[in-house]
């Protein structure tokens, strides 16, 4: 569906200032659509602590109805506790609507929660809670196995749309190419590809 379709595209590069990034999205099509620009930057507070800070803009548009939309900002911060665990959190904050009071509810502020575990060395899981004002708390669940050094399989299950999903993909030392598929009782198959290409690491 052509009404659903999103398309992101993103750019990070490290520094001796820490790292540097920015992403756009788009979603939707002629009749109604979405779009969001944001910036970021992350740097280690030590060797178990990493913090990262983003503004985005995020706006929407329906055709002959005009739009509106916000400035947020988000910080996070990744604690690893341990060789094999992850914990993250996450807050992002509204700070601005140009379109005021018409899109006062539209964006609200959102908490998340996560755990990542390195299970074996051809296994990771994780699990993450998010919740937005007003809405109740959203569990996403993945699992990635490494089949070999280059090829994986995942697979995972979000509690808001009650599906799962399932995806493969390869990675090498310049690209990674990542193919997840999707099944809605109301929307159908939803496919997602992926592909990162890597710089030299510093």
């Amino acid at each position: 569906m052509e009404e659903s379709g999103l398309y992101v595209l993103s750019f990070a590069t490290p520094t001796s200032l820490g790292h540097f990034g920015a992403e756009f999205s788009y979603a939707g099509f002629s009749l109604y659509h979405e779009q969001s620009m944001s910036v970021a930057y992350a740097r280690s507070l030590g060797r178990k602590i990493q913090s990262g800070l983003r503004f985005q803009y995020h706006g929407y548009s329906i055709s002959g109805h005009g739009g509106a939309g916000t400035v947020s900002g988000e910080i996070g911060i990744l604690i690893r506790p341990g060789p094999s665990w992850t914990v993250g959190v996450s807050a992002m904050y509204p700070v601005r609507s140009p379109a005021g009071q018409k899109a006062k509810d539209w964006r609200s502020v959102v908490s998340s929660w996560g755990l990542g575990a390195d299970v074996s060395e051809q296994l990771y899981a994780m699990v993450e809670a998010r919740k937005e004002a007003n809405r109740p708390v959203v569990i996403t669940s993945g699992i990635q196995y490494m089949i070999q050094r280059q090829f994986f399989l995942k697979a995972g299950f979000q509690s808001a749309s009650g599906t799962g999903f399932a995806g493969a993909g390869f990675v090498s030392r310049k690209y990674r190419i990542d193919i997840t598929g999707s099944y809605h009782p109301w929307l159908g198959f939803s496919p997602a590809i992926s592909y990162q290409l890597m710089g030299k690491r510093q």
